[in-house]
């Protein structure tokens, strides 16, 4: 490369937005190169994290003061969203009471804290309230990215941050798919895919990027997409031979091919899985196999194995990690309860499970343990009561724009209670449809027509 790059290339150079190709060519001419005439035309803040120091540039007072403050402006919103979001959800206290003072400690983190330090502490506090705040672990993450574009080049090395970038757009990625947006998350994973291709190659980064794409695209019901970006992580790990990374990527698998709908293939991957990872080493990855093998029990209608299977489990699944958790271990035996006719526990726990996951924004969810909540209801030859719980159920699904063949699920289901012809049989239908329709893209309603 001879010419120099526009003003406006620079620009989107420093801000992460040319493509790879375009960007280690301007890389190579202006950081390697040391081209003194772009780096005169770039702004002073940016100068300090490319130019080369002959002598070295440093912060005036005033501007580093500056910068502490913008940065405590930004904890400190962040602090008072979090404080609106427990006020909105008082029971979310109860359940990690630390959640607030953590991300105030964030903003008590030293002047003089390196950037990479920075980026550790947001990343770490982020994922580490995956479970019970996912507005909250937003933030970190974009805190995370903030701080990373901070990063000096000349101490760290252009690859190297490169790195730390893509990491924290992946992770940023997988904060917003935890919120279910979906299109944001797909957004920063490609820039992500984009810095990392850039960076120095590091397989362990390639590999977590990979992996929060497969979760990203088990999301979007991509489920052959997942896998296939799931082989290529197992095929690393297993090359490094390590056992607990291959057990890791098996058990996302066997997750992923119950939700394709083979829940028997599936357990076996999740009991293979489980055979080879450090149960000690992270306990949250075997509470995740352990549900879910209990989840594709239920799936098969295995009622008795799956009882069986609870009770031995019982000492893995009584730490669910998180409020989220809890409320769908305790869905998962309100429908084993029904599955077995123990109709007035199932209702007593299926009332909890929509109220909860009403608290935490899953409304979706909530709409189907309501049409669960009906089977047990109407069982127990309380039809009123089931058609309106099941009509309150029909309204979200339609706020929520569901696929047309939920609608001609709902309809079916209407018109029978209107004629008084709705049975258990047609609610269990209806519900296990509605379950469906949350991981198969084209599901079709085979319920009978009235």
């Amino acid at each position: 490369m001879t010419d120099h790059p526009s003003s406006d290339e620079l620009s989107a150079f420093c801000h992460g937005q040319l493509s790879p190709a375009r960007a280690r060519a301007v890389a190579r001419h202006v950081v390697l190169g040391a081209c003194q005439h772009c780096l005169a035309s770039m702004p002073a803040r940016t100068r300090l994290r490319f130019g080369r120091p002959s002598p070295p540039v440093e912060l005036t007072r005033e501007e580093d003061a500056a910068y502490d403050a913008a940065m405590a402006r930004a904890l400190q919103a962040a602090v008072m969203q979090a404080r609106n979001l427990d006020r909105q959800e008082p029971r979310a206290r109860k359940v990690d009471s630390v959640t607030a003072d953590g991300l105030e400690a964030l903003t008590r983190l030293p002047r003089r804290m390196g950037s990479l330090d920075r980026v550790k502490a947001f990343l770490d506090r982020s994922w580490s309230v995956r479970h019970d705040n996912p507005a909250l672990m937003v933030q970190l993450a974009q805190l995370a990215v903030h701080q990373a574009k901070q990063l000096d080049v000349r101490r760290y090395g252009i690859q190297q941050v490169f790195d730390f970038q893509g990491r924290t757009w992946a992770e940023l990625g997988n904060a917003y798919r935890v919120m279910d947006q979906l299109d944001l998350a797909a957004i920063a994973q490609n820039k992500a895919r984009e810095f990392v291709e850039q960076g120095t190659g590091d397989e362990a980064l390639q590999a977590r990027v990979r992996e929060l794409e497969a979760s990203l695209a088990a999301d979007r019901r991509q489920f052959g997409n997942a896998s296939n970006l799931l082989l290529e992580v197992q095929t690393l790990h297993q090359r490094n031979s390590d056992e607990h990374l291959v057990g890791r990527i098996l058990i996302l698998r066997g997750l992923y091919t119950g939700y394709a709908g083979e829940p028997e293939r599936a357990i076996g991957l999740l009991r293979e899985g489980l055979s080879l990872v450090d149960r000690e080493r992270d306990p949250n990855l075997v509470y995740s196999a352990v549900h879910n093998q209990f989840l594709f029990l239920i799936d098969s209608g295995l009622y008795q194995n799956a009882r069986r299977f609870r009770f031995e489990n019982s000492h893995l699944l009584k730490n669910s990690g998180g409020r989220i958790n809890q409320a769908r271990l305790r869905w998962l035996e309100g429908r084993m309860d029904l599955g077995m006719r123990n109709y007035a526990r199932a209702e007593m726990t299926l009332r909890e499970v929509k109220q909860e996951m009403e608290e935490v924004g899953r409304s979706y969810v909530a709409a189907v343990a309501s049409l669960e909540l009906a089977v047990a209801l109407l069982a127990q030859g309380r039809p009123a009561e089931a058609e309106q719980v099941t009509l309150a159920a029909s309204e979200v699904f339609r706020r929520l724009r569901i696929h047309r063949e939920g609608l001609m699920a709902l309809t079916v289901l209407r018109a029978a209670f209107k004629m008084g012809q709705a049975t258990v049989e047609l609610l269990q239908n209806v519900a296990a449809f509605f379950r469906r329709l949350e991981n198969d893209p084209n599901p079709r309603f085979d319920g009978p027509l009235l």
